[in-house]
C-alpha cells in the first residue's frame, strides 16, 4: 500500500504542476487534488506510520511551493498566472457629467428606468426620474446624483 500512496502522490504533484502551466478550466488540477486526497487517505488508513509520512510530505511540499512561486516572480512569469492588474489608475472623470444638467436630448433606448440617450451627438447612460420613457422621446436632464444622470420626459 505504501507504493500505491507514493504513486498517487507523484501523479498528484505532476498533474498540479502541469495544470499551472496550462490555460483553461483546470481539470488536471482538480484530478491532481483528488489524487492527493487519495494518497493521504491511503497513507492514513493502510500504511504504518502514515501520519508521519504525511508530515514529511507537507514539510517538503510547502517550502517547494513557496520556492516555486518565488521563482515565477523572479522570471517575470508570475503575471501570466496571477492577476496583478488593478483598476486604481483608471478612475472615470465624472466632472463633465455636471455639464449635462439642463440639456435636452432624445432617448435611444427605452428607459425602464435605465437606458441610453443622445444629447447633440453625445450618447450617455441615463436614468428615468420617475416613470417608463419610450424610445425616441424628448427628455431633459434634471439632476446629477451619485454620478448618474436623471432625466424627465418633456411634455409636448
Amino acid at each position: 500500500m505504501f507504493y500505491l500512496a507514493l504513486g498517487l502522490f507523484i501523479v498528484a504533484v505532476f498533474l498540479i504542476v502541469v495544470d499551472v502551466f496550462l490555460e483553461g478550466f483546470g481539470i488536471l488540477g482538480v484530478v491532481g487534488l483528488i489524487a492527493m486526497a487519495g494518497s493521504l487517505f491511503v497513507n492514513l488508513a493502510y500504511v504504518p506510520f502514515g501520519g508521519w509520512i504525511i508530515v514529511v510530505k507537507a514539510a517538503i511540499l510547502i517550502p517547494a511551493g513557496i520556492l516555486f512561486f518565488r521563482y515565477l516572480k523572479r522570471k517575470k512569469l508570475y503575471g501570466k498566472w496571477i492577476l496583478t492588474d488593478t483598476l486604481a489608475g483608471e478612475q472615470k472623470d465624472f466632472s463633465a457629467l455636471q455639464d449635462f444638467v439642463g440639456l435636452k436630448g432624445i432617448t435611444t433606448s427605452a428607459l425602464r428606468p435605465y437606458g441610453r440617450a443622445d444629447f447633440d451627438g453625445a450618447g450617455t447612460d441615463v436614468y428615468s426620474d420617475s416613470t417608463y420613457i419610450p424610445v425616441n422621446t424628448e427628455i431633459e436632464v434634471v439632476r446629477l446624483q451619485d454620478n448618474k444622470l436623471f432625466v424627465k420626459m418633456i411634455e409636448t
